[in-house]
């Protein structure tokens, strides 16, 4: 999920089989759901059962991922991407580019993502990064 952009519909049917194992349903018996996918994500403490939203968990792994290629973490990899999509600007500067990999595509498609929400905190002698919409 951290290099992949899942398609919209690929990550509906994970969740319809979610919800035919959590209320039991079959294709003879239908059954009532309770409860909307959305309340079901909420965390405990809202009254929600904590279950994870892929779509947005797809997101913000892609987004940890930009960061780290923005990081330099992986110089390898940063060094091949660098010399196929960016070779005289930075990641930052980056466009999508003609004929990308479907990688490129996903991991230059959350580079909005954060950028929307990035924002610098410092503490306790650390830096870190807080995102307003989802947290990395």
């Amino acid at each position: 999920m951290s290099i992949f952009g899942f398609p919209c519909g690929f990550v509906d049917e994970i969740h319809a089989l979610f919800a035919k194992f959590w209320w039991g349903s079959s294709n003879e018996h239908k059954k009532i759901h309770w409860h909307s996918r959305s309340h079901l994500c909420l965390p405990k403490s809202k009254g929600g059962m904590g279950f994870c939203d892929l779509k947005c968990l797809n997101s913000a792994l892609l987004a940890k991922q930009f960061w780290q290629l923005l990081m330099g973490t992986n110089p390898l990899l940063l060094e091949v991407i660098k010399a196929r999509y960016f070779k005289h600007t930075s990641i930052l500067e980056s466009h999508r580019g003609h004929d990308p990999s479907f990688t490129w595509r996903s991991v230059w498609g959350a580079k909005s993502l954060l950028m929307e929400g990035l924002g610098l905190g410092m503490g306790m002698g650390r830096i870190w990064v807080r995102s307003s919409k989802t947290q990395i």
